[in-house]
């Protein structure tokens, strides 16, 4: 299946879905279901084609004439857990795109593409179709053993003011490959990167950091948390010793950029 042949069209099968089964449920509770309907589990999905339009729509690569895709009906695995949000056996659709072109423009204005990365697994929660995370593969040369655990993980984060507290319900605002350029504005090594990971969530910052650059201590705001893996050594922070990864946070409204720094 490649872009030009996507079906169009919005979730609408879906929300006719939950409507039939909310109605069903209801009118079983009062006692005015039909004669012989009797109650029943349902398990409500999305579908193929919906995961795959939406894969699209949260990536921007649709325009790609020559990216193809394949989906999967699956469980997220322990290793694309997500801090804090404990998404490991999920229902969830993967829909990989390959032959996907990483192209950012540089300060100087030209763009350039990372020789690294031709393949996005997006990652959709099967019921609702929300976001769970975009990863391009672990590159052949860094075995598993050299990704941080997800307690590694969580443990630096509650170092700093960072929580996830939830998926946001909405499309984002911009798209990945919007706030992968962004990313790039800010210094994030997009096209050095061997590995790329792309979270949509909603973020709180502690109360007891007051700082111009965390504006969400009262409300989760919807941000893109985008980490640039295993750049070569230098780049625009240096000097902390295993810390080859660069995190970007951006607005998911507005495209602007927080902060970029070192993370595990």
């Amino acid at each position: 299946m490649t872009p030009g042949n996507r079906e169009e069209g919005g979730y609408g099968n879906m929300n006719t879905v939950r409507l039939t089964a909310l109605l069903t449920a209801m009118l079983l509770t009062i006692g005015l279901a039909p004669h012989g309907v009797q109650a029943i589990s349902v398990v409500i999905e999305i579908s193929q084609t919906d995961a795959v339009k939406r894969a699209f729509d949260y990536t921007g690569l649709g325009v790609q004439p020559d990216v193809t895709v394949s989906a999967e009906a699956t469980t997220v695995p322990a290793d694309d857990d997500v801090p804090f949000l404990r998404l490991a056996g999920k229902p969830a659709w993967r829909v990989t795109l390959d032959n996907v072109r990483i192209i950012t423009r540089g300060p100087d204005g030209k763009a350039y593409e990372n020789p690294n990365i031709h393949r996005l697994d997006v990652w959709l929660d099967r019921a609702d179709g929300r976001l769970l995370k975009i990863i391009s593969p672990l590159p052949a040369d860094i075995g598993p053993s050299a990704q941080p655990t997800l307690a590694e993980r969580e443990d630096w984060m509650e170092r700093g003011p960072e929580r996830y507290e939830g998926l946001p319900p909405e499309m984002p605002r911009i798209d990945f490959m919007r706030a992968l350029q962004s990313a790039a504005d800010a210094g994030g090594r997009t096209t050095a990167a061997k590995q790329i990971e792309a979270l949509y969530v909603l973020v709180r910052h502690a109360v007891k950091q007051d700082t111009p650059y965390l504006p969400c201590r009262e409300t989760p705001c919807p941000r893109w948390m985008i980490t640039c893996r295993y750049v070569p050594p230098g780049g625009p922070h240096r000097g902390h010793v295993g810390f080859d990864h660069d995190l970007v946070r951006i607005d998911a409204n507005t495209g602007k950029w927080f902060s970029v720094g070192n993370t595990l």
